[in-house]
């Protein structure tokens, strides 16, 4: 029994920073990792039926025992997500962290609940996504980046650009309709308008891609520095921290695009 109160304790001082909302420290998620034979040394049934319990702290250490026990735990994946879609966000957020850790079955779940009407469920389906990191593809990660850009509520926004960080690191661009790259320094217009094209078509979560949009700015073709603004107009307000940044870059050229940049993008809030 002592055992067995540690470990719930030392389980709930993980989650604490759950019941706050987005995590201090998120870090990534170890789905199909081997589990705590401590932890699961009863069987899986064990703990998916006290989901169903009454008491809400039985539900809360079940949907975190349960992340211990990988895809073992996928029949139990529609009870979690009724807490990951109810009323209680500490409860919420305990069942997001579970969907991630139970691995590849959990994540159309979490990523269906990116649509939710309830901000709250949007908040908690992102963290989940996050938490779960780079096993994360496909139509998930559009719908993260249309939620980082669009959603009316601020903490989303951020929690979905989170979860994109986590996901797919913006140090690198990593998308395959860039071709190569070596274009944005030709020598022939036409191919580096081809280069912005590509750039420009790159989520705007994806910082590297931006970044080099922006150094774009500085190209001696008044062509290919309005096709740069109008990329980065494309990309929205998402890219004005970047833009901001750039009204103190020692280029004249990269600053005066920059600016037209910002004033077009305000312009359309």
């Amino acid at each position: 029994m002592t055992r067995r109160l540690i470990l719930m304790v030392l389980f709930c001082s993980l989650l604490a920073g759950c019941s706050q909302g987005e995590p201090e420290r998120p870090r990534s998620a170890t789905a199909g990792r081997e589990p705590d034979s401590s932890i699961t040394r009863l069987p899986v049934e064990h703990w998916g039926s006290q989901l169903a319990s009454s008491s809400r702290s039985e539900r809360k250490t079940a949907l975190g025992y349960l992340a211990y026990y990988g895809t073992a735990a996928e029949p139990y994946i529609p009870a979690i997500v009724q807490e990951l879609t109810g009323s209680d966000d500490s409860l919420g957020f305990t069942a997001a962290w579970s969907l991630a850790h139970i691995g590849a079955p959990a994540y159309p779940a979490l990523a269906g609940e990116l649509g939710n009407l309830d901000s709250a469920v949007r908040h908690r389906a992102a963290y989940g996504l996050g938490e779960a990191g780079p096993a994360v593809a496909g139509s998930a990660i559009q719908k993260l980046d249309s939620l980082s850009r669009n959603d009316p509520v601020k903490k989303v926004r951020d929690m979905a650009a989170w979860a994109l960080d986590q996901i797919t690191p913006r140090q690198s661009i990593g998308d395959p309709n860039l071709g190569m790259l070596e274009g944005i320094n030709s020598d022939s217009l036409e191919v580096r308008l081809e280069a912005v094209r590509r750039l420009g078509a790159v989520p705007v979560w994806n910082r590297a891609a931006t970044s080099e949009l922006i150094r774009l700015l500085a190209d001696s073709s008044d062509v290919v520095q309005e096709s740069v603004i109008d990329a980065l107009v494309q990309k929205g307000k998402a890219a004005l921290p970047m833009l901001n940044t750039a009204l103190g870059n020692s280029r004249e050229r990269v600053r005066s695009g920059a600016m037209a940049a910002i004033a077009r993008i305000q312009g359309q809030f």
